[in-house]
């Protein structure tokens, strides 16, 4: 059984656990399988399909919320699908479709903050202090292997048409040197595609096989990089 801070419903936070079964985890049909909260003095009823019917008595604690934006250094480019860790728990959260991430804890303290992504420097803040039924903010400007300017970006053609689409949109480019990366993310910051060209120039249609939804195109070519926000209908 577990208890979940839900006074921020977009950034639900575990704050209680209580195993009824004395057997591991795993699959089978042993442990909790239903739970009764609603009493009026608090009190939970937890049925066990094998050790029978428990009654406890919560503490109930406030969460402690750590909440940001994750960035590249420079360009302020939002970099979706971060990792972002607090180190000494299992606390973590994936940046969504916008670099912005949510999670915390079940105490209150100082902790250290990690932020990773592909392609970027990992950076740690160290010492953040998370305060019981409070948000602390934190955003974050990840120094990437792309972020570096470069001569005449003028003559680099990255184009994604059409923006709204139907069946596909297609890439172009144009006087670039080395690979072109491209991934494509969902709302939530999730991979949802990820593909290298070799070539020089060249056009390629993307989307396909995109459920409709709002997803970012994210492009990474000699020292350029793009995004662009695409909707699939």
């Amino acid at each position: 059984m577990t208890i979940v801070d839900a006074h921020r419903p977009d950034n639900l936070i575990e704050t209680g656990y209580y195993d009824t079964s004395p057997f591991p985890s795993g699959n089978g049909y042993n442990g909790c399988w239903g739970v009764y909260p609603y009493f009026s003095n608090d009190l939970i009823a937890a049925s066990d399909i094998e050790e029978g019917l428990f009654i406890l008595q919560p503490d109930y604690q406030r969460a402690s919320y750590l909440e940001g934006v994750v960035s590249e250094e420079g360009t302020g480019m939002l970099l979706p699908g971060s990792l972002v860790e607090i180190l000494g728990t299992e606390q973590t959260s994936i940046t969504d479709f916008l670099g912005g991430y949510k999670t915390g804890t079940s105490a209150p303290g100082l902790y250290d903050v990690r932020v990773s992504k592909s392609g970027c420097l990992t950076e740690i803040a160290s010492g953040v202090e998370l305060l019981q039924a409070e948000v602390t903010s934190l955003n974050f400007n990840l120094t990437c292997t792309a972020s570096v300017a470069i001569e005449h970006p003028e003559d680099i053609i990255l184009e994604v048409n059409p923006s709204v689409f139907q069946d596909h949109c297609t890439l172009t480019w144009n006087e670039i040197s080395e690979a072109l990366e491209i991934q494509i993310f969902d709302l939530c910051g999730r991979l949802v595609e990820s593909m290298s060209m070799d070539t020089r120039s060249g056009r390629i249609d993307l989307g396909a096989d995109l459920h409709p939804g709002i997803y970012l195109i994210d492009l990474q070519a000699d020292d350029l990089r793009q995004q662009v926000r695409v909707i699939r209908l």
